[in-house]
């Protein structure tokens, strides 16, 4: 079945959704902060191959402030937030907690710049858990990418991700007067769904993390 906007991919998928701005905000989540390192040198070097746009590292802690400044004179900017998988349990609480309450102003400034700007937060597997808990409703405004072979699936017994991913569903399905489960009927035989992407790419991976969930 169809499932935050969540898919697996590689790299290149990172990449394609911070161009096209079809989210304003992804998470890649890797498997390790080896991974991460690897991403994060990857996007400098191949977003500015791949079109007329910049990649700017912004660290967790600048973030605030850096949606203070003016946008950038040298066009198109992807922001890379490249250690926000790092530190204690207490200091990613922290960060998430305020992302979260930033997400609405993270959202509006992203937009507004011209051309538009888009945010790519590099997390880990292991902390997505951590990260799902404190940042529900940014979550439910992002595309989530897992860097890996394997999709991204939500603990049954994990209840506080659980609610989390199913807000997200829940929102969708609102919007379209449709449930999730018709959604995946209708996408199984073809047939027109009338949700248009980046809705769309978002609901599947949902449905897709959540899979275990609804089996």
């Amino acid at each position: 079945m169809p499932g935050p906007e969540l898919q697996s991919g590689w790299l290149d998928d990172v990449a394609a959704v911070a161009i096209s701005g079809s989210s304003p905000i992804t998470l890649a989540v890797c498997q390790d902060l080896h991974g991460v390192q690897q991403a994060r040198e990857w996007l400098q070097s191949a977003i500015p191959s791949l079109t007329k746009a910049h990649v700017e590292e912004v660290p967790a802690s600048s973030l605030r402030v850096r949606l203070q400044a003016p946008p950038s004179p040298n066009g198109r900017t992807i922001w890379c937030v490249y250690d926000a998988a790092e530190g204690s349990s207490e200091e990613l609480q922290a960060r998430w907690q305020e992302f979260n309450l930033l997400r609405d102003q993270l959202t509006g400034t992203l937009r507004s710049h011209e051309p538009r700007s888009s945010l790519v937060f590099l997390t880990t597997v292991t902390r997505m858990p951590e990260i799902s808990r404190h940042a529900p409703d940014l979550l439910a405004v992002a595309q989530v990418i897992t860097v890996s072979e394997e999709p991204f699936v939500v603990d049954p017994r994990d209840t506080l991700m659980v609610d989390s991913f199913r807000q997200a569903s829940s929102e969708l399905e609102a919007r379209y007067g449709l449930s999730t489960s018709e959604l995946a009927r209708r996408l199984l035989d073809r047939e027109p769904t009338g949700v248009p992407e980046p809705d769309l790419s978002r609901w599947r991976s949902l449905a897709g993390a959540l899979r275990e969930v609804l089996e």
